[in-house]
């Protein structure tokens, strides 16, 4: 709206644009605005104490004006080539950084005694699923984690798990396929094979009826 009103006014404000612009600059030029007391009071004194400078500078010194138009500068020699402080080499990657799985990039190294988020998804479905044989003993031999930490872990912390009616199933009979199509449903089971897979109908504990 504000650029086609824009457009449509721009003719009105062109017109005769010539001849106006004249009238202002032959009109008489506006006064100053008032200065500070301080300021005003500095130029007062300088007037008083040397009344030369303010004549000098209403002169024009045609031969500064002519040592100005004499300046030129001329390059003599090869261009110096210019090195980087540095000997890295600029990043060869340029694709766009993609949103990280979990909200931040995962460590390419996780060090011994800790484990990525990834992983503590991963061993805290696998526990629920089955906790005698995914116990935290063994977890923790298998992530080299402290049994105390890893048993602590899987006993207040478990993951989403997604329950759907067998009600809704019986009614919806493509409402599986559809959901396992979605993005989202496949980021949250990628890398976990043994949480509960919406394809095969295993809903947080509910079985498919035979």
């Amino acid at each position: 709206m504000g650029k086609a009103a824009s457009k449509a006014f721009r003719p009105v404000k062109n017109f005769n644009v010539d001849n106006r612009a004249r009238k202002v600059m032959d009109a008489e030029k506006p006064h100053p605005a008032p200065r500070h007391p301080s300021t005003a009071a500095a130029f007062d004194n300088i007037a008083r104490e040397h009344p030369e400078f303010l004549e000098e500078q209403k002169k024009k010194h045609v031969q500064l004006d002519d040592f100005l138009k004499q300046v030129k500068v001329d390059s003599v020699g090869d261009n110096h080539e210019i090195k980087a402080k540095s000997d890295r080499s600029l990043p060869e990657d340029r694709n766009k950084n993609t949103p990280a799985e979990y909200g931040f990039p995962e460590p390419e190294r996780i060090p011994e005694g800790r484990a990525s988020l990834r992983q503590v998804l991963g061993f805290i479905s696998q526990h629920h699923l089955d906790p005698r044989q995914n116990s935290p003993e063994k977890i923790a031999m298998d992530y080299k984690l402290d049994p105390a930490q890893v048993k602590k872990i899987v006993q207040y912390f478990q993951t989403l798990q997604m329950h759907i009616p067998q009600e809704m199933l019986d009614k919806n009979p493509k409402l599986l396929g559809s959901l396992n199509n979605r993005p989202a449903e496949r980021q949250s089971l990628k890398g976990m094979d043994d949480v509960v897979k919406l394809s095969q109908g295993v809903n947080a504990g509910t079985q498919p009826k035979n």
